[in-house]
């Protein structure tokens, strides 16, 4: 493993984005091509069973066409979901990669500054990240700038009230957090 790809590997999440799956990226993708040529082959045994099942029944070829479109549908749902989480941790990595350039290894403190109730189990809270760079104090918030409404996961629940490593990219003004060891 290269130094950027070590260093990847021990980023928990980033304020912007969120949490990172970092070295089980391999794994997200192998699953994903699982997942739909299984998806492929379960669709096509159920169309087929269908559409023998109601031609032998001598029912409506109409409604078994119906049922594998919407069953069509919901497995294309799926694939497509997973391929945005796909893209999104990509995009995520190339993001990471670029702040890496310049990022320095600082110690910070962190605080949950907000939590949303939407679901009573999952409660998403936005964090807040203090730290001191040359001799300036300085805060940031998870969530994309300008952006209202971004920045809340249950993920950060567990970043309250506690120290953290963190590495901030000056150029870019972005704030990665390290996974405790």
């Amino acid at each position: 493993m290269e130094g950027k790809d070590l260093i990847t590997c021990r980023i928990a999440a980033t304020l912007q984005d969120g949490a990172f799956p970092g070295e089980k990226r391999k794994w997200i993708v192998i699953s994903y091509c699982a997942f739909v040529v299984c998806m492929i082959a379960a669709f096509a045994f159920l169309a087929s069973s269908l559409l023998s099942s109601y031609a032998r029944e001598g029912e409506s070829v109409a409604a078994a066409a119906i049922t594998v479109t919407v069953i069509a549908a919901a497995i294309l749902l799926l694939i497509g979901a997973w391929g945005y989480l796909i893209v999104r941790n990509a995009r995520m990595r190339k993001h990471i990669l670029q702040w890496l350039e310049d990022a320095a290894e600082l110690s910070a403190d962190a605080k949950v500054i907000d939590v949303q109730r939407i679901s009573l189990l999952f409660p998403r809270a936005k964090v807040q990240v203090s730290f001191v760079l040359e001799g300036r104090k300085m805060t940031r918030e998870s969530g994309k700038q300008g952006k209202i409404g971004s920045g809340y996961q249950s993920f950060w629940m567990r970043y309250d009230k506690r120290p953290v490593r963190i590495l901030y990219s000056a150029r870019y003004d972005q704030v990665m957090i390290l996974k405790d060891t």
